[in-house]
């Protein structure tokens, strides 16, 4: 190759990266590297308030944006899984029972899962009213736990709820301008000082593209109290990532109307929804999505009532009496060696006492006999007193007359 050969070699390349550097060419999409406009990652704040991915139903913004992540409230319309026909808190009611719809299975019967479930608002009375009155035939109706605080829910200890958010997400909008055209997914989840409460969340996995609709989590309160949610408060958190796509704009234009009609399939003709997303917990009653049994309580319930049926009722009963049995034989064998090793004691005791206590019984008879020698030793004195008296001359009369008795000789007898 000669000089003037690689010097048109070396001026092509350099007019390649000068062209390169000037007009950028874009490389084709391998399909496994995020490529998608060149975005990727988790949105930061300003990326979701600029794509409009949070939405209040008064037209208000959120203020409870994070640096990559928003926080989602209490919304107004709830079920509460109870897992008894209990009665209702409600201050208006007494000890009038839950007015609890059932759906119709497909063969005509009734249902009673449902009748664990308690529809349950909280907000303002008017809004209240007005969803009754616009699905009245066909919907369980809405009313407070409890009237004297309609602000609040309560999810019974071992209780569940499925509770709807305030917000509304729309990946719809960003998805479908021609000026963006992102896909985008979002997850969330309790925040920390829930669970700290006791309580545990399950959700769908993903916040899918082009949904544009409410938020749902079924709620567990593992505690043995009651746990108490507020309108408005905050009880979960949000983030949102852009998603992987091919390079070329009409494809990207072909996936994202594919997964619209997809969503309209999904949702159009059903009640509580448009062809874009759920717009109302009912939807969930609407399709039999509300379990029989819940969290822990139903748990609960099945083992109260395993426990008070005859059978298992029975069952105790004859494992109380074989322990009954087997604790009196137990009880029986350790009587009997207490008893023997109370005697062999005893024995032994005796044993060591008794040569002492002989001892003692001598001891009282020889002290006994000294006594009684010591009273006749005492008497005789007395007599020879008495002898030694009369032989030195007392000659009064009484002594004369005594000598001279028959009971002075009876007394004292006449020395030899």
């Amino acid at each position: 190759m000669n000089d003037e050969t690689r010097r048109d070699d070396s001026d092509a390349a350099d007019s390649k990266v000068a062209q390169s550097e000037s007009q950028p060419i874009e490389e084709p999409c391998d399909h496994i590297i995020s490529c998608f406009k060149k975005i990727a990652g988790t949105l930061t704040r300003e990326e979701i308030q600029a794509h409009g991915l949070i939405v209040l139903e008064d037209g208000s913004k959120s203020n409870n944006y994070k640096s990559a992540t928003v926080d989602l409230t209490l919304g107004n319309c709830h079920y509460i899984y109870d897992g008894n026909k209990k009665n209702s808190d409600d201050g208006n009611s007494g000890n009038q029972k839950w007015k609890l719809w059932r759906r119709a299975s497909a063969n005509g019967n009734d249902e009673g899962d449902d009748q664990k479930w308690s529809p349950a608002f909280v907000g303002d009375p008017e809004l209240l009213e007005d969803l009754n009155k616009k699905y009245s035939e066909a919907a369980p109706q809405y009313r407070y736990q409890n009237r004297a605080n309609p602000n609040k829910i309560k999810i019974p200890p071992y209780g569940s709820a499925l509770i709807q958010l305030h917000e509304i997400v729309d990946t719809h909008t960003v998805a479908t301008d021609p000026n963006k055209g992102y896909l985008v997914v979002g997850r969330f989840d309790l925040r920390l000082e829930k669970v700290q409460q006791g309580l545990v969340s399950q959700q769908g996995t993903q916040i899918g593209p082009c949904y544009k609709g409410r938020l749902f989590c079924f709620i567990h309160n593992f505690s043995n109290e009651p746990v108490y949610l507020s309108l408005g408060e905050r009880i979960a958190t949000a983030e949102f990532s852009y998603v992987s796509c091919f390079c070329e704009a009409d494809k990207r234009s072909e996936i994202i109307k594919k997964i619209c009609k997809d969503n309209a399939e999904k949702y159009e003709k059903k009640l509580f929804c448009d062809d874009k997303g759920i717009q109302e917990v009912r939807y969930f009653w609407k399709e039999g999505r509300l379990p029989g049994d819940c969290g822990l309580l139903g748990l609960k319930h099945e083992v109260i009532n395993e426990i008070n049926s005859d059978d298992t009722i029975r069952k105790i009963a004859l494992q109380v009496e074989k322990r009954a049995e087997l604790r009196l034989r137990w009880t029986a064998a350790v009587i009997a060696l207490v008893a023997a090793l109370a005697s062999a004691a005893l024995s032994v005791l005796l044993s060591i006492w008794l040569p002492g206590l002989t001892g003692v019984n001598e001891r009282i008879a020889d002290i006994e006999k000294r006594i009684d020698a010591v009273e006749v030793e005492s008497i005789e004195r007395e007599r020879t007193s008495e002898d030694q008296t009369v032989d030195a001359g007392d000659t009064s009369d009484e002594v004369i007359s005594i000598r001279n008795s028959s009971a002075y000789d009876e007394s004292f007898p006449a020395k030899e």
